[in-house]
């Protein structure tokens, strides 16, 4: 039937998007020297709560457009395109995450992605939606509604509660890493650049197979200037993790867009 071709042709690839959900982004949290384990298990409680969400309001939304209401309300159709979009949801709040890690507590970090989830939506819809608004835009791989907006948003909710607190800024003593956590956080960029050429490729149906090579051709070259220039652009000459953690994945992000 429709639901087993679908499910028998995306799901591994589903799985390959949930590893980099659960185990990389959870685990590339963990740079914090003092936010290891709850970064973990926040990571793990708030991706679930946005990708049911997501799959609510998505799923009505795309129901609305065609539904027949006097016919009463119908049940949301699950599909592998539903799921992908939850975890995709997932993804934006894990970068949102990224950005507000160590300023919020779980409830406020609950909150701040919850309502994240529908301002997502509709942006997701006024840009693909194209009887809204005429942009045409293609963004498969999720670089302009997943990894800016979570950027964005992350940004702009640390502001709003920080805005008043400059002693919490970058220099504060617990903003810091250690030997373990930065093992622990590159263990989770490993995963994230074994899959990411799955990420991007999840909805780009018959060109998966181009997805695929130019995203692993594209984060293999931003590996190899990370590990370059890292050296020049550090005090002393060595390579930064940080810049390991997070340059080495520029190249799937922009061959996203």
């Amino acid at each position: 039937d429709e639901f087993g071709a679908d499910m028998a042709e995306n799901y591994t690839w589903f799985l390959h998007v949930s590893i980099m959900i659960f185990i990389g982004f959870g685990y590339l949290m963990t740079f914090l020297r003092r936010f290891t384990l709850g970064a973990v298990a926040l990571n793990f409680i708030a991706s679930v709560a946005v990708m049911l969400e997501a799959m609510l309001i998505l799923g009505a939304m795309w129901q609305s457009e065609h539904a027949d209401f006097s016919q009463g309300l119908r049940f949301i159709k699950l599909d592998m395109t539903l799921l992908a979009s939850g975890l995709f949801a997932a993804a934006v709040g894990m970068i949102t995450f990224g950005v507000v890690i160590g300023k919020v507590g779980p409830s406020q970090l609950l909150f701040i992605l919850v309502l994240q989830v529908p301002i997502w939506a509709i942006n997701l819809i006024l840009i693909f939606e194209h009887q809204f608004v005429p942009m045409g835009a293609e963004d498969a791989g999720g670089a302009i509604t997943i990894h800016v907006f979570g950027a964005y948003y992350g940004l702009a909710a640390a502001w709003m509660v920080y805005r008043k607190r400059e002693e919490l800024g970058g220099d504060h003593e617990k903003n810091s890493a250690s030997h373990e956590s930065n093992l622990t956080s590159l263990v989770g960029t490993v995963f994230l650049w074994i899959f990411w050429p799955s990420f991007n490729a999840f909805l780009t149906g018959p060109l998966r197979n181009v997805a695929v090579m130019n995203t692993v051709i594209s984060i293999s070259g931003s590996t190899m200037a990370t590990f370059v220039l890292s050296p020049f652009l550090t005090p002393g000459g060595k390579i930064d993790m940080s810049h390991v953690q997070n340059a080495t994945l520029a190249g799937g992000v922009s061959m996203g867009a």
